[in-house]
């Protein structure tokens, strides 16, 4: 657990600006894991209202360690992202809500970061 707690993990983006996240969910698919996060508000907040951005990365392993990769196969992506909305649809209970916000953001958007 970081100082954070355990649902935020700090990362770099591609210009080296730190960002906080908050990480919504897990899954495996094809044997391999992935990751959704969206970047952690100022103050706590109703994450439904949001217009929010998902991230999901991948979980490689370099030097024995974790390590989270942007996803640059944009079918890969898609098929995550429907399933990530699916499942987080459900756990938040307002579908047409949080997917519609989030359904509204460009994966393009979704780059590698360290």
């Amino acid at each position: 657990m970081n100082e954070f707690g355990e649902n935020f993990i700090q990362v770099f983006d591609e210009e080296g600006n730190e960002i906080t996240l908050t990480h919504l969910g897990t899954i495996e698919q094809d044997d391999e894991i992935y990751m959704a996060f969206v970047e952690a508000p100022d103050e706590p907040v109703n994450l439904v209202e949001m217009d929010l951005e998902l991230i999901i990365l991948k979980v490689e392993e370099e030097d024995g360690e974790e390590v989270l990769v942007s996803i640059d196969d944009e079918a890969e992506f898609d098929a995550l992202y429907d399933r990530f909305i699916e499942e987080l649809s459900e756990e938040f209970g307002e579908e047409e809500e949080f997917g519609e916000e989030l359904d509204e953001e460009d994966d393009e958007d979704n780059e590698e970061l360290n």
